[in-house]
């Protein structure tokens, strides 16, 4: 199933029940956040491999995570601090032409694979010596 889901490009990543603070100064998306707020409903935490300025470069097919919110506590310069857990990734399908001032995604569910005991069991050794 695809929907739409309000994106958040960040530098950094953010991966499911993992939680995530985060400080918003920009306005479209402290928008965002009320918006997702108001419609009590999660938002989607994508990479962003590119300058901060060329936000409309993700590639369809990136994956990201949905963002829950637990906390938000507004600063007196009017930026907003914000907690979020991961819920479950996504993969990036396009996006949707809207009056909204932050990007809004078509997303579906992205099911990981699960792993192989056996498979990664050497990997682990490998890495724990490092």
């Amino acid at each position: 199933m695809i929907e739409e889901l309000p994106l958040f490009p960040m530098q950094t990543v953010l991966f499911p029940r993992m939680p995530l603070p985060i400080q918003v100064a920009d306005a479209r998306y402290r928008q965002l956040i009320d918006d997702c707020l108001e419609k009590e409903r999660p938002f989607g935490v994508i990479r962003l491999t590119s300058e901060p300025n060329e936000i409309r470069n993700i590639e369809v097919g990136s994956v990201g995570t949905l963002a829950r919110i637990h906390g938000v506590q507004t600063l007196p310069d009017d930026r907003i601090n914000i907690l979020v857990t991961g819920v479950n990734r996504f993969r990036l399908c396009g996006y949707v032409a809207g009056e909204a001032p932050y990007l809004i995604g078509r997303a579906q569910p992205y099911e990981d694979i699960p792993a192989i005991p056996d498979l990664i069991q050497p990997l682990h050794e490998q890495v724990s010596e490092l």
